[in-house]
């Protein structure tokens, strides 16, 4: 790739991205959550066992929380925009390694309009930001399957049947099984469907399964040597077996996915439908970079239905593949101009109409800044715009205005960081408490949310979780001073029911966080 191209790319993602990764709080659930199980991790000397408040925790396997255990050591803190760029920076390898395995279809200007489609795709956008390993976990999973096809396109060099075997690897050590399956399915499914045995002699299988046995078995050995027999069976029986058949977390039905898919892949989630059906119709005719696409994305969101623990970003990993499928087949079309216009007009249009619909809705929630809301009327026009520039059968500057839309729409979100914040993180409540005069004399709890415990990272203090059967009457009346953190909606059932009393000093409240002292 042209040295110019990548500098854009990295304009494109430092407009969209880096100013809402260096403001923005984390999440109590899972971004806190990891955060706590570093903390936990650094003070207990733990190397490959995770636990968090004292409980095994083998959702993850290590390497993520080893990432953010390094940026703690590093920066001494853990922070924000540091935390994000493990997202943003595979996010954007991701991007980079696309445009250069599909440049033998498309030329540098379809492939700048697939990288702008696919950074402004609703989950992959939230996840680029989003302190989790998921995108880490896609970044190996492209590496693993850009590897194979140069394999079996023979185009490969000699290193590259190592570095498709522990991509795999790095995958399943980044997020566990589906690191592994996705790629293995999807070449194994191709394989099958070209009736391709020579390829499978180059893949070279027998030190392939010595890197992924040798390395597993490596890290299995060292989970049993510091965290026993018991880890261990959790480690590979309830995260594998019990998660797939009979999910005891995010379980959900078979037509999850089918249902939430329209508003995940948004704006773009017609053309991306588009592309599939289109090649699935053509598929005797289409290359076999785009059978090879158009596997990946079907025989994982088969698979992930069929599994019974399902979450939208769950699907990350085909989002990359999507917009690239569809260029190439809508490249063959004749009227493609007109189709990109009826296909994206409608959420271009619910996006333009959401911006000036935003400040009306969440004006009871937030204090919302003047100079944000000229952000949206800007943004209200660049969208209507983009769909003007479709209609002018311009489909790359159509998708750029798409893309500065996005832009502002985040950068409103930007300057409104500090009430934003306030919905979705701890932080501020954290700096309550550490206010109080002897905070340290008083007992902290949390109200039936155990994700809360983790604001422990902040405050430096274990917190108690009272659950829904226990007494918080009790609780409350006894001695020590106590400060409770609730759910809104949770404070003001117990209110309503009398269940607590009313004789409280409120800390803080908005209609998601409620802390009390009694």
């Amino acid at each position: 790739m042209k040295k110019k191209w990548i500098l854009q790319y990295i304009i494109y993602f430092a407009l969209l991205f880096i100013p809402i990764a260096i403001f923005r709080d984390f999440t109590p659930d899972n971004e806190l959550r990891y955060i706590s199980i570093s903390n936990e991790m650094i003070q207990n000397g733990y190397h490959f066992i995770l636990k968090t408040h004292g409980n095994i925790y083998t959702d993850k396997p290590p390497l993520y929380i080893w990432l953010i255990s390094l940026s703690k050591f590093i920066f001494g803190n853990y922070n924000s925009f540091v935390l994000c760029l493990f997202s943003i920076i595979p996010s954007f390898l991701i991007v980079l390694i696309l445009n250069y395995w599909a440049k033998e279809k498309l030329n540098e200007t379809e492939l700048e309009t697939g990288s702008l489609m696919l950074i402004t795709t609703g989950i992959f956008m939230a996840s680029t930001v989003t302190i989790r390993m998921d995108m880490l976990m896609s970044l190996f999973i492209t590496l693993s399957l850009f590897f194979f096809y140069r394999i079996y396109s023979q185009t490969n060099k000699k290193y590259e049947i190592y570095g498709l075997y522990f991509s795999i690897f790095f995958a399943l050590f980044t997020k566990g099984p589906m690191g592994l399956i996705i790629p293995i399915l999807s070449i194994i499914l191709f394989l099958i469907i070209k009736k391709d045995k020579e390829t499978i002699k180059k893949l070279n299988i027998k030190i392939g399964l010595l890197i992924l046995f040798g390395l597993t078995g490596l890290w299995f050995f060292l989970v049993f040597r510091e965290g026993g027999k018991e880890y261990l069976s959790q480690l590979i029986f309830k995260q594998t077996v019990n998660r797939s058949i009979h999910s005891f977390a995010h379980a959900r039905p078979f037509y999850y996915y089918l249902k939430n898919m329209f508003y995940t892949f948004a704006p773009w989630s017609f053309i991306y439908l588009y592309g599939v059906i289109n090649s699935v119709k053509n598929f005797r005719k289409i290359s076999d970079l785009e059978k090879l696409f158009l596997i990946i994305i079907l025989s994982t969101f088969i698979f992930l239905s069929f599994v019974s623990g399902k979450l939208d970003i769950y699907l990350l990993p085909i989002y990359v593949f999507c917009p690239y499928l569809s260029i190439m087949r809508l490249k063959e079309v004749i009227n493609k101009e007109k189709i990109y216009f009826y296909l994206t007009s409608p959420f271009l249009i619910i996006l333009a109409i959401g911006q000036i619909a935003i400040p009306f809705i969440i004006k009871k929630d937030m204090e919302i800044k003047k100079i944000s809301l000229i952000i949206l009327v800007f943004s209200f026009f660049i969208f209507l715009i983009s769909i003007l520039k479709f209609k002018d059968k311009n489909i790359n500057l159509g998708t750029k205005f798409a893309y500065i839309g996005m832009v502002l729409f985040i950068l409103f979100f930007t300057l409104n960081i500090n009430s934003v914040n306030e919905m979705i993180g701890l932080k501020k409540i954290s700096t309550i408490i550490n206010s109080i005069p002897n905070s340290k004399d008083y007992t902290i709890y949390t109200y039936k949310e155990e994700d809360y415990l983790n604001m422990d990272v902040f405050i430096d203090k274990k917190l108690n979780l009272i659950r829904e059967e226990d007494n918080i009457n009790f609780i409350i009346n006894g001695k020590n001073n106590k400060i409770i953190l609730f759910k809104s909606r949770h404070y003001k059932k117990l209110i309503e029911e009398r269940s607590i009393s009313t004789k409280n000093i409120i800390l803080f409240q908005n209609k998601v966080f409620t802390l009390v002292s009694f």
